[in-house]
């Protein structure tokens, strides 16, 4: 049975219109990247939901500017996502490309350790 919808939705024919989640994992995975792609005020209900990490890729990739990103990260999962545990907010510049910043969060819930990573160019357009 599913538990949550999807995101980005799309369309599918397995779980009814809108493809689904089926076990916590999923949907607390889902409901992260939701949290780190949502910027501030675009929650018309809750202006203040959301990472916004669109928002830092103009900004130099700075000691200052991670500390500011891995922060609102801290903030907006204890405030929006309390069950979920983070283990590790690792944030990083790559050793290759100094422009994008190498995101890597360990978490878990219900005793289940997932990872996220991710990595976005700051300060520069693509």
């Amino acid at each position: 049975m599913a538990i949550s919808v999807s995101l980005p939705l799309s369309i599918d024919d397995v779980s009814g219109f809108y493809s689904s989640t089926f076990t916590p994992r999923d949907m607390a995975r889902n409901n992260l990247l939701m949290t780190l792609y949502t910027n501030p005020g675009e929650r018309v209900w809750d202006i203040n939901f959301g990472v916004g990490i669109e928002r830092y890729l103009f900004e130099n990739n700075t000691p200052s500017t991670l500390d500011s990103l891995r922060n609102r990260i801290l903030e907006q999962v204890s405030t929006y996502l309390p069950y979920l545990n983070l283990l590790n907010v690792n944030l990083g510049t790559d050793s290759i490309n100094p422009n994008k910043i190498l995101i890597r969060l360990d978490y878990e819930v219900a005793g289940v350790v997932d990872v996220i990573e991710l990595a976005f160019r700051l300060g520069e357009p693509e």
